[in-house]
């Protein structure tokens, strides 16, 4: 791997590991702080809005002075923010001080989270001729999933060592992980381009001109972002036992989903390349974790749709990122930003749905996954339509 290779790396399991261990805890957080699973999605919620507004202004940062530079910057940010949480948490504060607290620390974390994504995948996809853009970027998101297997199997260990000693544990690591890849840097990252491709306009492009991509990154992120959120109450209430055995359960889906994205992602991109192929690989995957968690009434079906949506995001996503970026292969910081801060209205949307669906609908919260895979294919297609008439092979 190159030195860039590790640089991205780290932060991005930062990332994954700090939100998969507070998702998991869900259910022990709302108990900590005497907080409804709505008042936690709006702070989950609002702790992303810096994100979604800063993370284009993130991705010019990283074109115009290095992905480098803009990834210490955000990496310190986003530990400032978990310790603020933990802060927080320990001094068990509930109510009003308790939320305005908490919005404070997610706020400071968002700032951060901004810039992490857009410089790593920066740094993923220079020296890369562009038909292996989604191979890199499928490489890079494995550090996403390993680190949210890794912050899940922390909190299964809190049965045994206490809910505030894992959290803690998830902060010192994410810490290690943030300074070790600063370390491993010999140079600062450039911020002139290692490749020559072509493209249809080198100059700043409007949002809509590429509003299939966008919006496919929308329609998948928020329907993760329901599930993630419904994923720790719904186990608990189907399995009828406490919030903290709950948080154990919630903590072995996302390991299997970590496990399942980490292992094939990279396996279908690097040996699936044509675009039809890769439709129906995700295309299937998705239909059936619809099926599965919008019907399932058992924690094996649960779970097996949980596994399903996992594969299918983890070829889905670095599909539509490559095609993106072949558009604009002189932006790669702004589409990266621009990525990131749909991805983060999906979350956003999806966290909010969470909460709401979870009230009026307990025992069937996600029956609208079933539209999920219908709506994504018809995006595809009309990303190729959108394609052909630029006149870009994909």
């Amino acid at each position: 791997m190159t030195i860039r290779g590790r640089e991205a790396w780290g932060p991005v399991l930062m990332m994954g590991v700090l939100q998969s261990a507070l998702v998991a805890c869900l259910p022990w957080l709302m108990e900590r702080t005497g907080l409804s699973a709505g008042v936690w999605s709006l702070i989950l919620s609002a702790g992303m809005i810096p994100v979604l507004l800063g993370a284009p202004l993130w991705g010019r940062l990283v074109d115009g002075r290095g992905a480098r530079r803009v990834s210490m910057m955000a990496s310190t940010l986003v530990l400032v923010g978990f310790g603020s949480l933990l802060l927080v948490l320990g001094t068990g504060l509930e109510g009003a001080a308790a939320v305005t607290c908490l919005l404070a620390a997610r706020l400071i974390h968002g700032i951060g989270a901004g810039g992490v994504f857009p410089a790593a995948q920066r740094m993923a996809v220079v020296g890369a001729r562009p038909e292996d853009w989604s191979y890199r970027l499928s490489r890079l998101q494995m550090s996403v999933h390993a680190g949210r297997l890794v912050g899940p199997v922390l909190i299964a260990l809190a049965a045994w060592l206490g809910m505030m000693t894992v959290l803690s544990l998830a902060g010192v690591l994410a810490l290690l992980l943030v300074t070790g890849s600063r370390r491993s840097g010999e140079r600062p990252s450039r911020p002139d381009v290692a490749w020559e491709s072509e493209s249809v306009d080198h100059g700043r492009q409007p949002w809509l001109a590429g509003w299939p991509y966008y919006l496919m990154a929308l329609v998948l992120t928020a329907s993760v972002g329901a599930v993630q959120f419904v994923l720790g109450p719904r186990l608990t209430a189907m399995a009828g036992v406490s919030a903290d055995m709950g948080s154990s359960l919630t903590a072995a889906a996302l390991i299997l989903a970590s496990v399942v994205g980490l292992v094939f992602g990279p396996l279908v991109h690097a040996r699936a390349r044509t675009n039809p192929v890769l439709v129906v690989i995700w295309g299937g995957a998705l239909l059936a974790a619809g099926l599965l968690l919008g019907y399932g009434q058992s924690l094996p079906a649960m779970f097996a749709g949980i596994a399903a949506l996992a594969f299918g995001a983890a070829v889905l996503t670095p599909w539509y990122g490559s095609l993106l970026r072949q558009r604009y292969p002189d932006l790669q910081g702004e589409v990266a930003g621009r990525l990131t801060s749909t991805h983060t209205l999906g979350y956003i949307i999806g966290t909010l749905a969470g909460g709401w669906l979870l009230e009026i609908s307990p025992e069937q919260p996600l029956l609208a996954l079933l539209l999920l895979a219908p709506a994504l294919v018809m995006l595809a297609w009309r990303a190729r339509v959108f394609i052909r008439r630029d006149r870009i092979v994909c």
